[in-house]
C-alpha cells in the first residue's frame, strides 16, 4: 500500500531537492545515490509506521493527525540533516557514510515510536517544537547559502593563479562552507587550478584523485608586506597531516588597509620573498605544495584583521575576485572563477 499522500509528497520534494542540491555542488555519484537511498528507506520506514498505526489512526483521528504530523516533520528534519553532513563532512569513507544514514533512519524510528505511545496532552508540543526549531534553523542555514557580502564592503583581489581555478570550499552558511561556523576561519577558502569542479575525499577510492595542482605557480593577489613566511616544511602524500605544524608552509601579507592576507599549503622552498620584502599584484610568490593539516595540494586563502590568526578576537573578513571583465565575485564551495587574467588589478 501507497504511504499517506501527505508522506508521499514530502518524499517526492525531498528527492527532488536532494537532485537539485547535489548537481549544483557538482559532487561525483556515491552522494547522489547515498541521498537517493537515504529518501527511498525512510520512505520505506514510514510506511511500515503507518501500517502499525492504522488501525489506532482510523478510530482515533486527533492521533493520527498528530502521528502525521511528527512523521513529516521528523522527515524533512533528517532529511535536511542528512544533507548537512553530506554537503559539510566531505572527507568520510563510504562505510562511515552508511554509519550516518543508519543513525538517521534510528532516530527517525524512534521519534515516531514515542509519538505513538506517548499520547499525554503534553507530547503533541514536547515533540513538535524541537522538529520546528530544527526546520527553521536548516531553512535559515538555506537562505544564508544564497547570500553573499556586498562588493563595496569588501576587498577585492586579483587572480592567485594563471587562468581559471576553482573554490572548492567557503561561501556563507554551514551548508556550504566547513568553516563558517568559526569566526577566525569564516572565509577561508582554498583554490585549486582547473577548469571543473571537483572535490574528491582522500579515504574514497571511487572518487576520481587529482593532483595536477602539486607545484603550480602562486601570484599575489594584492600588493602588501610580507610580514610572516615559512616554506621549510617537507612536503607530504595526499592524506598525510602534519599536527605539529597546521598552517604548514606559508606567508602572510599586510594591506595597506591594514588587513592581513595569509596564503598557506606552499611547496617546500618554494618562496620568491621573505620577511620586510614589498609584493606588488600579480608578482610570483611561490608554489602550490602539500604540508600543514591540509589533506591535498590546494592554495589556502584567508583573510583576517589580525596577524594572530587563533586569538579569540580575531575575524575573518570576506573578499572577492576580480575577473577579466571586470565583474567581481564571491568564493563559493566549487565555484569557478572564469576568464581571470594574471595581471588584474586589486581594488
Amino acid at each position: 500500500m501507497l504511504p499517506p499522500l501527505t508522506h508521499f509528497k514530502v518524499f517526492l520534494a525531498s528527492l527532488l531537492f536532494s537532485l537539485c542540491w547535489l548537481y549544483y555542488r557538482s559532487t561525483y555519484f556515491i552522494d547522489l545515490l547515498g541521498s537517493i537511498l537515504l529518501c527511498a528507506a525512510t520512505a520505506l520506514l514510514g510506511c511500515y509506521c503507518w501500517q502499525k498505526i492504522r488501525p489506532e489512526a482510523q478510530t482515533n483521528k486527533t492521533n493520527y493527525k498528530f502521528l502525521n504530523f511528527i512523521n513529516t516533520a521528523c522527515f524533512f528534519s533528517l532529511v535536511f540533516g542528512a544533507e548537512l553532513i553530506s554537503s559539510i563532512h566531505f572527507q568520510y569513507s563510504f562505510s562511515q557514510f552508511l554509519v550516518y544514514q543508519a543513525i538517521y533512519l534510528l532516530a527517525y524510528a524512534s521519534i515516531l515510536f514515542a509519538a505513538w505511545k506517548i499520547r499525554h496532552s503534553l507530547a503533541a508540543p514536547l515533540l513538535q517544537i524541537p522538529m520546528l526549531f530544527c526546520s527553521g534553523l536548516l531553512i535559515y542555514e538555506l537562505y544564508l547559502t544564497s547570500t553573499q557580502p556586498t562588493p563595496n564592503q569588501t576587498m577585492h583581489l586579483a587572480p592567485v593563479m594563471r587562468g581559471s581555478f576553482i573554490s572548492y570550499s567557503g561561501g556563507n552558511g554551514r551548508l556550504i562552507n566547513s568553516h563558517f561556523a568559526i569566526p577566525q576561519r569564516r572565509y577561508l577558502t582554498p583554490v585549486v587550478p582547473g577548469e571543473q569542479s571537483f572535490r574528491p575525499p582522500e579515504q574514497n577510492s571511487l572518487a576520481r584523485r587529482i593532483q595536477n595542482d602539486f607545484g603550480t605557480e602562486i601570484l599575489a593577489p594584492i600588493d602588501g608586506e610580507v610580514v610572516n613566511a615559512i616554506d621549510t616544511l617537507p612536503d607530504l602524500a595526499p592524506g598525510i597531516l602534519d599536527d605539529s605544524h597546521p598552517p604548514g608552509n606559508h606567508l602572510c601579507l599586510k594591506t595597506k588597509h591594514g588587513h592581513y592576507l595569509y596564503l598557506a599549503n606552499f611547496q617546500q622552498d618554494s618562496m620568491t620573498v621573505k620577511v620586510g620584502d614589498q609584493v606588488h599584484t600579480g608578482q610570483t610568490l611561490g608554489r602550490i605544495g602539500k604540508n600543514g593539516v591540509f589533506t591535498e595540494s590546494a592554495l589556502v586563502i584567508l583573510l583576517v584583521d589580525n596577524p594572530d590568526v587563533i586569538a579569540p578576537t580575531t575575524r575573518s573578513l570576506p573578499f572577492y575576485f576580480q575577473n577579466a571583465d571586470g565583474t567581481r565575485q564571491f568564493p563559493k564551495r566549487n565555484q569557478r572563477m572564469s576568464g581571470l587574467k594574471a595581471s588584474s588589478q586589486s581594488r
